[in-house]
């Protein structure tokens, strides 16, 4: 049966469209290797926060000599990782920098496609294998997410070499092989990665009743030698990374897992689980941006699910379902079902995802072109219309989701589920009286119908996905570059920097740094004090909260500057002096900080003093090119402000904020002078600073108020 479900093309054929597809999707990736990612990928910060952080200890090694040079040892996860050794391999290499940190996510997931597409070859054929490279190399949130160096990518890769493996041999090597595979893709990747027991779980005892059951010996050597693997790694992990630092890990895990987020509030009622089940996530972008691939999956499941309700089925092996089709599904449903209960499990985790539901897409595409159609003749088991409704659900969601988001709608599921419920219901009956009176089995069996099917399906999963990437592709932004390089110029070399954005903005200069995150649970009074921190990073939100936990030293500390990625405003001060670390006390201002100083003081003239000196030693530069902009903005030296401007813009050609700054100034000329090449000026910036962050509804009202010739402030 397998094999006549199985769509092959020749094997020359094959290795040319593999090579082709292969070096097109690699290509895409490499693309603007160095650029933030794209505005509106996620609500949550963490794409310009957490990758920096995972490298961070290889770059110190490369640049300092040492991994925890300034002896930090609160996050043993981010230094005990895989990621740290291959980062530390591809900074030996290539040097340190914003896209050689990229290219470790990038190596990691880039592998992960190849390995599924080795494990879709066999379990449904090179066709089906070739779909899913198509349908993946455009897929948005794996181009952006697999090219930042998340501990989730390593993860993948990991339990994607030790699934191969088990799927390719049956031998005993192979299995231990493959336990310590996926041992290091869960202690030393990601902990969350114990997501990935469920899946070989159920193709252990798949693979058991379809392929091993006259070898129960040759079974249990495979697997034992499989756990044995995986309990090698475990006791190391145990020893090397948990027991010297057990308390920093436990209270990390604990404060991950419960005490941040609160516990699991899809337990708290029938409606908070309905809600998360149904939802995955009210802002989750996962299916939202690959819904004819997640619909297929779907299909692929439900089939599954049709089938495995009836005896008779399981002794003809399902149909063509092999064990590793029973993995994919058992790890579609088992990532769901882990993270739905959860209060966070941002868009990161849910890429685990992908890789599962594309390969059954690529799979159900040859079900579709093969020329065998059974199993769906057998009668439906009584229970079959709860799972089909149960499984409904979701794409139901999915449907409606555009229309929920823009009203009341999507609350209904807290307030009133079972209206979804009985809405479920009757779409459910709908499908069953249809499947059962119309003939849609003849029109399933009809080739030149489901080539049709086949064909509208790539297409619309390829127009999409290509018309998003080259909307991004068009108007990438470079600003955590030139953020980092400005801020080499800005302060003294002795300086150590720390906060959320830390890690990120010191990967294209030498400064120290300390990751720290504020709005923890537990907040580390003592931190400043123990550490020789003179600068820290924030967005609006960690600022808040660090006045709020640190009232003695932000109210005292200094603004130095301020920095744009991904339209978010993210503020430099200066604590030195105010933390009670002598180290950080020994601090020397740069001319930039001592000139910014003196214009606060409004000692003006000496603060051109120190910022002529800076200029003249740093010419090209953002953040003193974009204060003397304002400065001579202010004293109406309108040909220097528009020289700054234009300095500043040099330095970061990218950066919206610097665009809107000029268009406001040209505007501002315009409405002074009346000469109409300012207006046009003004409004081809505002147009580029709206090209830079088109999704953001604050740039909009910006840009509005600017035409109308109302003041614009700075401040967030």
């Amino acid at each position: 049966m397998e094999d006549k479900l199985r769509f092959e093309i020749p094997r020359r054929l094959e290795i040319i469209a593999f090579l082709l597809l292969i070096v097109t999707a690699l290509l895409i990736r490499l693309n603007h290797l160095s650029a933030d990612p794209p505005p509106g990928l996620t609500t949550s910060q963490d794409v310009y926060t957490d990758p920096a952080q995972y490298t961070s200890y290889a770059r110190n090694f490369v640049l300092f000599g040492a991994f925890n040079p300034l002896h930090d040892f609160r996050l043993i996860f981010f230094l005990k990782s895989v990621t740290t050794v291959l980062a530390m391999l591809v900074f030996k290499l290539f040097g340190v920098g914003f896209a050689q940190g990229n290219a470790v996510g990038l190596i990691f997931s880039f592998s992960t496609i190849v390995l599924f597409y080795f494990a879709v070859r066999k379990m449904a054929g090179n066709v089906a294998s070739l779909f899913f490279l198509i349908f993946i190399s455009l897929d948005y949130n794996q181009i952006f997410y697999g090219r930042l160096s998340f501990l989730e990518n390593s993860m993948n890769f990991f339990a994607a070499l030790a699934f191969v493996i088990m799927l390719y041999s049956r031998h005993y090597a192979a299995g231990l092989t493959a336990g310590l595979f996926l041992g290091a893709g869960i202690f030393f990747s990601k902990i969350i990665g114990v997501i990935y027991l469920f899946p070989f779980a159920c193709f252990a005892i798949y693979q058991y009743f379809h392929d091993f059951k006259p070898d129960l010996r040759g079974f249990l050597k495979k697997y034992l030698s499989f756990i044995l693997g995986f309990a090698v790694v475990g006791v190391f992990w145990l020893y090397f990374s948990y027991l010297p630092m057990a308390r920093s890990v436990t209270g990390y895990v604990e404060e991950q897992a419960i005490s941040l987020y609160g516990a699991p509030k899809a337990f708290e009622s029938f409606a908070d689980f309905l809600y998360k089940y149904v939802t995955f996530g009210f802002k989750s972008e996962l299916f939202g941006r690959m819904p004819m691939a997640a619909f297929l999956a779907w299909g692929m499941i439900v089939l599954f699910l049709y089938r495995a309700g009836r005896r008779e089925n399981w002794r003809k092996k399902l149909y063509g379902i092999n064990p590793g089709m029973v993995f994919l599904i058992a790890m579609i449903g088992g990532a769901y079902g882990a993270l739905m209960i959860w209060n966070y499990r941002p868009l990161r985790y849910q890429t685990l995802l992908i890789y599962p539901i594309y390969s059954l897409a690529g799979i159900f595409m040859t079900r579709l072109l093969s020329q065998t159609v059974k199993g769906i003749e057998t009668k439906a088991y009584r229970l079959f219309p709860v799972v089909l409704m149960a499984a409904l659900m979701v794409p139901m969601y999915q449907l409606l989701r555009p229309y929920a988001e823009t009203s009341e709608a999507s609350f209904y599921l807290s307030t009133e589920p079972y209206i979804f419920i009985g809405a479920a219901a009757v779409a459910t009956g709908i499908i069953l009286v249809g499947w059962k009176f119309l003939p849609i089995k003849g029109f399933l069996k009809a080739m030149n119908i489901r080539r049709g099917v086949v064909l509208l399906t790539v297409l619309a999963i390829l127009i999409p996905g290509s018309i998003n990437y080259l909307n991004w592709s068009g108007r990438a932004t470079f600003c955590t570059v030139a953020n980092s390089r400005d801020l080499s110029l800005i302060l003294s070399p002795e300086a150590v920097i720390s906060g959320p954005y830390a890690a990120d903005f010191t990967q294209e200069n030498r400064f120290f740094n300390f990751i720290h995150m504020f709005g923890v649970a537990n907040v580390d009074t003592a931190f400043f004090r123990r550490y020789p921190i003179t600068h820290i990073l924030v967005d609006k939100s960690n600022e808040e909260t660090a006045r709020k936990d640190y009232p003695q030293i932000m109210d005292s500390a200094r603004f130095v500057a301020h920095y744009y990625v991904g339209g978010r405003k993210v503020k430099l001060f200066r604590v030195a002096g105010l933390t009670g670390n002598l180290e950080a006390n020994q601090y020397h201002w740069s001319y930039y900080e001592i000139a910014l100083q003196n214009y606060v003081q409004n000692k003006i003239d000496s603060g051109h003093y120190y910022m002529k000196r800076f200029q003249l030693k740093n010419p090209d530069n953002l953040s003193a090119n974009y204060i003397s902009a304002r400065m001579a903005g202010e004293f109406k030296m309108y040909e220097e402000a528009e020289y700054f401007y234009k300095k500043a813009i040099a330095f970061s050609p990218t950066d919206f904020h610097l665009h809107l700054a000029l268009g406001a100034f040209y505007i501002r000329m315009f409405r002074e002078s009346g000469q109409s090449e300012y207006r046009v000026k003004g409004l081809e910036e505002l147009e580029k600073a709206r090209g830079f962050d088109p999704e953001s509804e604050r740039l909009n009202v910006d840009i509005a108020n600017i035409l109308n010739l109302k003041d614009v402030s700075d401040e967030e």
